[in-house]
């Protein structure tokens, strides 16, 4: 007999018509007392909107009866949220709503309520939670200032429920301006918490995923067991002595966080400093002293015999040759031998009790161990995103039954012997098995690092068919007086102009006088009205003010673009279903999903046709990865931020359909390689790694250099850094340092701001261009303080964002004058200058398949309205995205270069790879 379909009580939370696209279901207006007394077991009921005010509310005792009579009952967003944090034994909850009731975040009832017509079931006034959360959006992406987000709460708060509309809060926090009230209303109306919580419970149930929890619930009514626990937790599951990396999702025990140190030889200077005792230690002082003299020469020769094996890290730390060096050079330097090796026998009796605490995992020596770490912040976040890369990468190897080559194997091994500060494999053993870790748990961890160094070194992709991509595209020349586009910069200019009205653009403003009024270079703002989108600002950057012109215009247009787009062969199914169909897939989790993403192979998505520019074939990819608006069971929705991470990475806008697809290609491979930046160099940061290679701007042409010289004149000094690291094509990173920095902003005693811009491009040379020009459109747009969209910074541990990390020797680095220049010729990755866009792409994608990428997929999103235009998105299937809740296997493998690589990341010989110990600086 089959279930019959689930009762839904929904009011203004979510429109009938979208809920029912979501779910077959029973729909029914919002809950009121007495509306579950008919109903009776196995019903499923979902409570999302209930009644206030206009009858009396359905009550807990309700709820707990028909639960007894097995109605199985689940709540989000509205009345239901609320309820089902106040009777966990009756229901289960479901959201972020519901999730901060049940952890107190929020109390109130009215903090759910709202008024609504009750003809039409349209919401009259906004939701207090609601508004806190859309408030909270726009301040963490810097759109209004805290302390303007804060007036925003409390007006909204000392307002009657069915007195919160934005027109009345916006007007009695202070905001007179009514055409920023109006704009600023039509943002937050956007973060719609409740319809979100709504839209995924719907997506839950039709997918049978809270089928086993409601059942739970009325096994525990039974029994009168309470459990009260989200089914959708906003943070991955943990549980206590547990740490979270919030970046990806792994949870790493503090006894795991332990192991990994003791395996990779970090554990000892953290033990060092913990407290030892020994009980006999007064004891044997007194016997000491009654010592006969006469016996002190023979002890000496004893324990210098058996010190001996101890005493060779220190010759090779030194680098004596014989005995007789090693005894001339401590005589010359006053070296007290007694003193040397009752240090060298107080850390051996040490490193017995640790192999003892490792072994037994001593919750006292783990606390000890982990908030040392905690202490000094970089070396906590680096250690637990090093042992939680290990262990999904090591999973991924597993699940593939990788085996590790020979050579892998030796250089793991040979990582190792650096990690511990000895010369063979045995002696790493021997010291891991002081330390808590036996021989076949050490050939263990050396067996999966190989494993994961072969997996990530796989074979190179095969070669793209330059014959397809001459087959889609004509050959494109670019305009004589441009090293980057083909048409004419006066010619872009007039086209972009005539797009102004269709996109909405109001004014097109110019903000570089902000900063100096003896700018060459120019930064554009174009004011519009994206409704759908986080600014109504767009900007463009570039030596010219016609150039920057065009680039804000086509920023505006491919943003318009995203909201009204049309796929007219849609098709709905799993991943499961697209893979027994004719025909490529992409795998929507080798796409940037968050760690979190409810999405399973089962769940039924949106697909359209997208083309992989390797090979020219048609590959199906999920719509959702490509528009705004809100798509069916949206892969891209994050539990833990309460709603979709979706980016325009990858977008780009130009008037040749070959010009939008590489700008769009350049951008996603400048992403991805500034998230294997950060990785390597500021968070966490690998010791060892490589220097930064700085390059000299006298290496420049005449042209780029006139530029660099005006930037520093007219905005501060610039570094520019070679940040190619991956994929083989030229990525450059741009810092325009500011010395003028307000005192509030300095940090490490550093009185300079940075600004930052980072560009990809085969011509080197284009690339700084592009990202020094993005440096000076921070540094400008920071002066006009008018774009509304300040990108989700990244945070570390913590729940909220903040300002991304840096390392207090990466900012030394930049303002250090002494630091070496490399010539653009010298360039490991010195690209290619070419004059055709379409060879340019083609020697993109030669490098991309030689690194072991497999698709690159592009869709054509231009809306039937535009005429004179193309807008492109493009998907790179494995490549790390700007999602900060998803750490891609080629990103992870940065976490751990020491080990994986790969070749130029770090430094062997470079004792910042050792850890602090007796015989290491």
């Amino acid at each position: 007999m089959r279930d019959q379909p689930p009762i839904v009580f929904l009011g203004p939370s979510l429109e009938r018509a979208r809920a029912s696209c979501i779910l077959q279901a029973d729909y029914r207006p919002p809950v009121k007392r007495g509306d579950l007394d008919a109903l009776q077991g196995p019903a499923t009921v979902a409570i999302i909107d209930g009644v206030f005010e206009q009858s009396r509310s359905v009550s807990p005792r309700e709820l707990i009866a028909a639960a007894g009579r097995g109605v199985r009952l689940v709540g989000c967003s509205s009345m239901g949220a609320l309820r089902a944090a106040e009777v966990p034994r009756a229901m289960v909850g479901y959201g972020k709503v519901f999730s901060m009731y049940h952890a107190g975040t929020i109390a109130d009832d009215d903090e759910v309520a709202i008024a609504f017509d009750p003809s039409s079931g349209r919401a009259t006034s906004e939701a207090m939670v609601n508004i806190r959360f859309a408030v909270d959006e726009i301040v963490q992406r810097q759109i209004i200032p805290r302390a303007v987000g804060a007036r925003i709460i409390d007006a909204a708060k000392a307002l009657n429920y069915q007195e919160r509309v934005y027109a009345v809060i916006l007007a009695a926090a202070g905001i007179d301006d009514d055409e920023t009230r109006q704009r600023l209303a039509a943002m937050l109306r956007k973060h719609d918490l409740k319809r979100l919580d709504a839209i995924r419970l719907l997506e839950a149930l039709a997918q049978g995923q809270l089928r086993e929890a409601m059942d739970e619930r009325l096994a525990q009514l039974s029994t009168g067991e309470v459990s009260g626990t989200t089914v959708a937790p906003i943070a991955a599951r943990k549980r206590h002595r547990e740490s979270l990396i919030w970046e990806s999702g792994d949870v790493v025990s503090w006894t795991e966080l332990v192991q990994w140190l003791a395996k990779t030889g970090g554990l000892r200077a953290i033990a060092h400093q913990f407290h030892f005792y020994d009980e006999d230690e007064d004891q044997d002082q007194d016997q000491d002293q009654d010592q006969d003299q006469d016996d002190v020469a023979s002890e000496l020769h004893v324990r210098a015999m058996a010190m001996r094996p101890r005493v060779e890290a220190l010759r090779r730390v030194w680098g004596w040759f014989a005995a007789e060096e090693a005894q001339v050079t401590l005589r010359d330097l006053g070296a007290d031998l007694d003193a040397l090796y009752d240090i060298i026998e107080e850390e051996d009796a040490a490193l017995e009790l640790l192999g003892t605490w490792v072994r037994r995992a001593d919750p006292v020596f783990e606390a000890h161990v982990f908030h040392t770490l905690l202490r000094s912040g970089s070396a906590l976040r680096r250690e637990l995103m090093r042992a939680g890369c290990f262990a999904a990468l090591r999973d991924a190897a597993r699940a593939r039954d990788v085996t590790a080559t020979a050579d892998d194997r030796r250089l793991v091994q040979r990582r190792l012997q650096q990690r511990f500060n000895v010369g063979l494999w045995q002696e790493v053993l021997d010291e891991a098995e002081r330390c808590g870790i036996d021989h076949a748990a050490m050939d263990e961890l050396a067996r999966d690092m190989a494993a994961i160094r072969t997996m990530l070194h796989g074979a190179s992709a095969s070669a793209p068919r330059r014959e397809a991509l001459h087959a889609l595209f004509d050959a494109l020349p670019k305009d004589p007086s441009s090293r980057r586009f083909s048409m004419p910069i006066a010619e872009a200019a007039r086209r972009a102009r005539a797009l102004q009205a269709l996109v909405g653009v109001s004014r097109v403003g110019f903000i570089e006088g902000l900063v100096h009024a003896g700018a060459t270079w120019s930064v554009a703002q174009a004011f519009g009205a994206l409704e759908t989108w986080s600014t109504t600002i767009t900007a463009g950057k570039a030596a010219s003010r016609e150039a920057a012109e065009v680039g804000a215009l086509m920023e505006m247009l491919e943003q318009w673009s995203y909201s009204h787009a049309e796929f007219a062969e849609l098709e709905i199914a799993s991943y499961a279903e697209m893979q027994q169909r004719a025909g490529a897939v992409v795998d929507p989790r080798t796409l940037c999903l968050p760690y979190d993403s409810t999405f399973s192979a089962q769940t039924p998505i949106e697909w359209v046709e997208t083309r992989n520019l390797l090979d020219g074939e048609i590959v199906w990819a999920p719509v959702a990865f490509l528009t705004i608006p809100e798509r069916l069971n949206d892969p891209t929705y994050c539990p833990r931020l309460g709603r979709s991470v979706f980016t325009t990475n990858g977008g780009a806008a130009a008037f040749t359909e070959l010009e939008a697809i590489t700008h769009a290609l350049y951008e996603y491979i400048e992403r991805h390689e500034e998230d294997c930046w950060r990785r390597l160099y500021q968070n966490p940061g690998l010791r060892g790694a490589a220097p930064v290679r700085f390059i000299d701007p006298a290496s420049l042409d005449a042209p780029l250099r006139a530029l660099v010289h005006n930037a520093e004149q007219t905005a501060g000094a610039v570094r520019i850094v070679d940040a190619t690291l991956d994929l083989g094509v030229p990525t450059v990173c741009v810092y325009v340092l500011r010395d003028s920095m307000p005192v509030p902003h300095a940090e490490f005693g550093l009185e300079q701001g940075e600004y930052v811009g980072w560009a990809c491009h085969p011509d080197v040379q284009v690339a700084i261009e592009a990202a020094l020009c993005e440096a000076l459109q921070t540094r400008a747009a920071d002066a006009a303080g008018s774009r509304e969209d300040l990108v989700l910074a990244e945070r570390s541990l913590g729940r909220h964002t903040r300002s991304k990390p840096w390392s207090r020797a990466y900012r030394m680095a930049l303002t250090d004058p002494d630091a070496p220049l490399l010539p653009i010729e010298k360039l490991p990755h010195p690209g290619a200058c070419l004059r055709d866009i379409r060879d340019e792409l083609g020697w993109t994608l030669d490098a991309l398949a030689r690194r072991g990428v497999e698709q690159v997929l592009y869709r054509e999103l231009t809306p039937p309205a535009v005429k004179d235009g193309h807008v492109v998105r493009v998907l790179v299937p494995g490549l790390s995205d700007v999602n900060p809740f998803c750490l891609t296997a080629r990103v992870r493998r940065f976490v751990l270069a020491d080990f994986l690589g790969p070749a130029g990341a770090y430094l062997p010989s470079s004792l910042a790879a050792l850890p602090p110990s007796r015989f290491a600086e």
